[in-house]
């Protein structure tokens, strides 16, 4: 997976209104025409659903909290995904709270839900570096797995 440096994109809702204020370019509009050479079914089906997709601007924040943009990824078979700056990470059994809160603190992340079966935890705080973290969390002895959680929009069937 790449990360795309042309866009980033917000779910639907009134957070991210289209503030054009000092001359930044507001969100696209179904219709709009699609910047790059992206995936145009798989970023149209989000600007359809009412995401925001708007043009990068340089300082805009970026995917370390649920107030950001989100950063997108195309697959190596094309796909194109959102890649929300969470993980869902399993950890060995053994591992205490405070263990799994310093471990992840390490990396720059922090729980924000355990899912309650298996050693199971959503976890936030890697933003545009998701993949990179879930691949330095995988090289670790206390971790089963760690994955990306990833959107994939899905057009028009």
């Amino acid at each position: 997976m790449e990360i795309v440096n042309d866009v980033h994109v917000s779910p639907p809702g009134p957070a991210h209104s289209a503030d054009t204020s000092g001359g930044a370019p507001g969100p696209l509009t179904p219709g709009s025409p699609l910047p790059g050479n992206l995936p145009a079914g798989s970023l149209q089906s989000l600007v359809d659903s009412g995401w925001a997709v708007v043009p990068h601007v340089a300082g805009a924040p970026q995917g370390r909290d649920e107030d950001a943009f989100l950063p997108l990824a195309t697959g190596e078979h094309g796909g194109l995904f959102v890649v929300t700056g969470a993980l869902t990470v399993q950890f060995d059994a053994h591992l205490s709270e405070d263990d799994i809160a310093r471990l992840l603190a390490d990396h720059g992340l922090h729980v924000r839900r355990k899912l309650g079966f298996g050693g199971l935890y959503l976890v936030s705080g890697a933003g545009d570096q998701a993949l990179a973290k879930a691949m330095d969390l995988n090289g670790l002895d206390q971790v089963s797995f760690a994955e990306p959680v990833l959107v994939e929009p899905l057009g028009a069937r």
